[in-house]
C-alpha cells in the first residue's frame, strides 16, 4: 500500500502540471443548464490516468521517460479527461431520457436487477477492485466507483429499452459472416475426456491398483458404463462428475496423457497408466479434428454476436443524437476542442449528420462560427 500511495503522488504530480484543474468544484462542462465537474469524473479519470502512467514508467525502466514520451503522455490525459467527460455527459442524458419517459426511477425490480449486477462486477472483475483500491489511497470515497457503474448500467437500460428489440438477424447475414470470418471459427483438434484415479493408498499397492485398473477398463470394453465406475471408484473431485474432465486442445494435455490420448478413437478406455502414486484410466468421450468448425456448430455463436452489434450500433447512434440535440458547453478549453474534433467525427460517421447545439458565453444560442455569411 505504500508503493501505491507513492506512485500515486508522482501521478498526482503529473496532474498538477497538466492544464486540466484538480479542484473537485471545477467546472469542466455545462449541460442543458446543468454543471458537471471534475469529482464526478475524478474517480475513473485519475485511475486511467495511473495506469497510463505505469505501463509508460514500464516501458522505459531503468531509464527516465524521454521528453517526449512525457509530452505524448500529457496529450494522453488530457484526451481521457475529454474523453471520460463526454462519456458522463451522455450517460447523465440517458438518464435523464429516461426520466421524461416513465423509465427513471427504476422499477424495485429493474433496480435490484442492476444492483445484482453491479455487485458482480465489484466482485469479480480484478480491474475494478484495483480501481477501488486505488481510490482508497487517492482518499477518494470507494462509494463514488459503486455510484458510477450504477449511472453506467443505468444509462445502457434506458437506452435498450429507448431502441426496442434487436434487428431480425436472417440467415443470409449470418452465412456471410461466417464465410468472411472463417478463420474465427478454426480450432486446434480437441478431446473430451473422462479420467478415473486409482490412489496406491485406497486400494493395496502398486500391483493391486493396477490389476484392479485393468479389470475396470476390460469392464468398460464389454459395454459398462466409464462415468458410473467412476463414481464408485474413482478418489479426485471429479469423481461426482463421473471423471469428466472438459474439452481440451490435444497440446495442452501433458505428454503422458497426449501419448495415449493419440492413439485413442472415440469411445475407446486406456490400459493403465501407472504414475507415482496412482493409476488413471482415460476414457476418449469426443475427438475433434482441427480444421474450420461447419457452419451449424456455429450459427447460433454468430447469430448472437450479430444481434449484439447492431443493438450496439443503434444505441451508439441514438446516444449520439441525443447528445447533438442537447444544448453542451465545454469550459474547459483543452476539454472543448479535444471534444469538438470528436463531436466532428460523430457527425462524419452518421448516416444523418446533425447540427451541434452551441452557446455562447451567456448561455445562448450561437451560429456556427466555421461558416460563411449569406452573401448577395
Amino acid at each position: 500500500m505504500k508503493r501505491l500511495i507513492a506512485i500515486l503522488t508522482i501521478v498526482l504530480v503529473t496532474f498538477a502540471a497538466s492544464n486540466a484543474s484538480a479542484e473537485n468544484n471545477a467546472i469542466l462542462a455545462v449541460y442543458d443548464g446543468k454543471a458537471l465537474t471534475f469529482a464526478d469524473v475524478r474517480p475513473l479519470y485519475e485511475y486511467q490516468v495511473y495506469s497510463m502512467e505505469m505501463r509508460l514508467v514500464a516501458k522505459y525502466r531503468p531509464n527516465p521517460v524521454p521528453k517526449a514520451a512525457r509530452d505524448a503522455f500529457q496529450e494522453q490525459c488530457n484526451e481521457m479527461l475529454a474523453s471520460i467527460t463526454r462519456m458522463e455527459i451522455f450517460n447523465r442524458l440517458v438518464i435523464e431520457h429516461g426520466r421524461k419517459n416513465g423509465m427513471v426511477p427504476l422499477s424495485e425490480t429493474t433496480e435490484a436487477r442492476i444492483k445484482m449486477r453491479v455487485n458482480s462486477i465489484l466482485e469479480s472483475q480484478q480491474e475494478t477492485q484495483m480501481w477501488i483500491k486505488f481510490v482508497k489511497a487517492a482518499g477518494i470515497d470507494p462509494v463514488e466507483v459503486r455510484n458510477f457503474l450504477m449511472r453506467r448500467e443505468t444509462a445502457r437500460y434506458v437506452g435498450s429499452r429507448s431502441i426496442g428489440k434487436p434487428d431480425m438477424i436472417s440467415p443470409r447475414e449470418i452465412r456471410e459472416y461466417y464465410e468472411a470470418n472463417k478463420d474465427n471459427w478454426y480450432r486446434e483438434e480437441s478431446v473430451t475426456i473422462r479420467i478415473m484415479t486409482l490412489p496406491f493408498s485406497e486400494y493395496g499397492g502398486g500391483l493391486k491398483t493396477e490389476k484392479l485398473a485393468t479389470e475396470l477398463a476390460q469392464k468398460v470394453a464389454g459395454g459398462e458404463s466409464f462415468a458410473k465406475l467412476v463414481h464408485e471408484y474413482s478418489k479426485d473431485s471429479y469423481a461426482k462428475k463421473g471423471g469428466l474432465y472438459g474439452d481440451f486442445n490435444t497440446d495442452q494435455l501433458n505428454a503422458v496423457f497426449r501419448s495415449v490420448v493419440e492413439k485413442m478413437t472415440e469411445g475407446d478406455v486406456s490400459e493403465p497408466i501407472v504414475l507415482r502414486s496412482s493409476v488413471r484410466l482415460l476414457y476418449l468421450e469426443k475427438k475433434t479434428p482441427e480444421g474450420v468448425q461447419p457452419l451449424e456448430d456455429v450459427r447460433m455463436e454468430i447469430k448472437k454476436k450479430l444481434e449484439i452489434d447492431a443493438m450496439r450500433a443503434r444505441q451508439e447512434e441514438w446516444t449520439k443524437k441525443l447528445y447533438m440535440d442537447a444544448v453542451v458547453r465545454y469550459v474547459h478549453p483543452t476539454i472543448m476542442a479535444i471534444a469538438k474534433k470528436m463531436d466532428a467525427q460523430d457527425q462524419l460517421s452518421s448516416d444523418e449528420p446533425v447540427e451541434r447545439n452551441a452557446t455562447d458565453e451567456n448561455g445562448s444560442e450561437k451560429p456556427d462560427e466555421d461558416k460563411p455569411e449569406d452573401t448577395w
